[in-house]
């Protein structure tokens, strides 16, 4: 339960698209006590322990507009409930991310605009 309360503010304070990537495949793996994990962000691929088992996978399609979101976590079963909750928080640090990096490249213009 402490690990559940903890995971958003892990996952909310990525600087980066990358940072949140790795954060949450690891996070969700340990979360669940899954052998491996697989996110997919667009063509960006995050991967959390070993070799795919197979069997038993829970497939999540979080989003696919503007870049598809999808999140592959092997050997576990869980509750619908506890599925849509996953795909809400990876939802939001993914789009927290998008805007961060949004800021930067902003921020990089201005910059660049204010030396010329």
């Amino acid at each position: 339960v402490e690990l559940l309360n903890e995971m958003p503010r892990r996952l909310l304070g990525a600087d980066s698209l990358a940072q949140a990537g790795e954060l949450i495949v690891n996070g969700v793996r340990e979360l669940l006590n899954a052998p491996s994990a697989v996110l997919r962000i667009n063509r960006q691929e995050f991967t959390a322990g070993g070799a795919s088992p197979t069997g038993t996978a829970l497939h999540l399609q979080i989003r696919t507009q503007p870049r598809p979101v999808e999140l592959t976590v092997h050997s576990v079963a869980v509750a619908p409930e506890l599925a849509e909750a996953i795909s809400n928080l990876i939802g939001l640090a993914v789009d927290r991310a998008m805007a961060a990096l949004r800021k930067l490249r902003s921020e990089g213009c201005r910059l660049g605009e204010e030396i010329l």
